[in-house]
């Protein structure tokens, strides 16, 4: 199933390419492609919510990790990351991040995602292939109903459908991108119409003025006596001069008898620089309003103060999103580990958002792992579990038992008072000043350079 028309990006009437599909979903389709703005919008959302890393963690049914589940269902990610489906014809990439691309791209253009996971002929899963959701159909419109693609029921426990914000009243899912259509064309008509505007108005057009007097004075004086002649010649000479000037290349000469002469002219300024700028804030705005994303993030802020706030908001939207694809990657997997024989959970999760440069995160890594190592000391989470929040795998082997073991932690002094130095003695802080008195000979004790009793 084709979900829009494949249309001519390089027309110039980008707003009738666009307005040429025939449901919703196909313009919304379209603008995707034609719209520097939407396009702009999809792509940094898609590219800020696919993170580099990811943890894939099998829970049995007491919560606790599952280890050779998540052995598992690790290895069965490695293999959709690295492996072919079939080795003996051509196969699409299966890695998850081309996937997630696909699945998210869908999920901005038409409100949901959808995928299956494809068994081979043993039934054990060999990949997952997402489909478009643009043209799905559904048996009824009852909650429980199931969807249909290319006249195909998909009644089948590996079809796996998620729609963001589900409208209760239809089983239908909603575009988010629905509000930027109207705002859309208008951006692409209003550069339309400054494209036209500028070839008219910003370049010198050369204008050649006829000199009345002379060039009748040289005509002959039959043409000169009679009008209809007349006026012939002066059209023929329009016509020539029109055709040379028009074939005439930047580095042509022109050379003109002195009833002719050349210049250029240029359109008076007419001050529409602030009208024309009004009129592209409130387009930019309705632009960003309809996409779901801030101006700062496509370039379209006007203060630096403001970009902080719109660049936190852009991260709560993106961390939703990836809250949502994390879901259905978990039900996937989790189908999967069942079919291999595991009756456990998987929880798979991206990485959280973050615009941060990477080695500017080393810094708060090295708190988290500090934080992480102290929970490990102190027992309050298993080795399995440290690791994977770690280095998102399971402990290597040979690998020794740490939890509860106080490596970090030493014995709680009560004698000391870890906001002050004062409450330390002089034996057990060898460099504190204090000086204790000798009871027995006056003299004090803990002085450098003098022997205490």
């Amino acid at each position: 199933v084709i979900a829009s028309p494949i249309i001519d990006t390089t027309s110039l009437d980008r707003a009738a390419s666009a307005r040429s599909a025939g449901s919703l979903n196909a313009v919304i389709a379209n603008l995707a492609r034609v719209s520097p703005d939407v396009s702009q919008a999809i792509a940094t959302k898609i590219s800020s919510a696919i993170s580099r890393t990811y943890t894939v963690i099998a829970f049995a049914q007491d919560g606790l990790v599952d280890i050779e589940a998540t052995t598992i269902v690790q290895g069965l990610v490695l293999k959709f990351e690295t492996q072919a489906s079939d080795y003996t014809k051509f196969s699409h990439s299966t890695d998850l991040r081309s996937i997630s691309a696909t699945l998210l791209l869908d999920l901005l253009r038409y409100g949901s995602m959808a995928a299956e996971l494809v068994l081979d002929k043993l039934r054990q899963p060999a990949k997952i292939y997402p489909f478009s959701t643009a043209d799905l159909k559904w048996a009824t419109d009852a909650p429980n109903s199931y969807p249909i693609y290319n006249n195909t029921p998909l009644n089948y426990p590996t079809i796996f459908y998620s729609v963001s914000a589900q409208d209760s009243s239809s089983v239908y899912s909603n575009a988010p991108l629905e509000a930027c259509i109207q705002p859309a064309l208008w951006d692409m008509e209003f550069v339309d119409t400054l494209r036209k505007a500028a070839i008219k108005n910003l370049l010198q057009r050369l204008v050649v003025t006829i000199n009345s007097d002379k060039f009748r004075t040289s005509l002959p004086i039959d043409v000169q006596a009679d009008s209809t002649k007349f006026n012939a010649a002066i059209s023929s000479t329009i016509a020539a001069v029109e055709s040379q000037l028009n074939a005439l290349n930047p580095e042509d000469a022109l050379v003109l008898f002195d009833n002719l002469t050349a210049g250029t002219i240029a359109d008076a300024n007419r001050s529409e620089d602030k009208t024309i700028g009004a009129l592209r804030s409130l387009i930019d705005g309705k632009l960003s309003s309809g996409a779901k994303i801030l101006p700062s993030i496509i370039g379209r802020g006007e203060s630096s103060s403001s970009a902080s706030s719109e660049s936190q908001l852009f991260m709560k939207s993106i961390s939703t999103m990836q809250l949502e694809l994390n879901t259905f990657f978990s039900r996937i997997f989790t189908l999967a580990v069942k079919l291999l024989g595991y009756d456990a959970s998987v929880k798979f999760s991206y990485s959280e958002v973050n615009l941060r440069p990477e080695l500017e995160l080393e810094s708060f890594k090295s708190v988290k792992q500090a934080r992480i190592l102290d929970q490990l000391s102190l027992g309050l989470i298993s080795d399995v579990e440290a690791s994977i929040e770690l280095t998102g795998t399971l402990p290597p082997a040979g690998y020794k038992n740490l939890s509860g073991t106080y490596f970090k932690v030493g014995p709680v002094d009560t004698k000391q008072n870890s906001y002050s130095n004062t409450s330390a003695t002089a034996d057990e802080n060898p460099d504190s000043t204090q000086i204790v008195k000798d009871t027995t000979s006056g003299a004090p004790t803990g002085v450098p350079g003098r022997n205490s009793k």
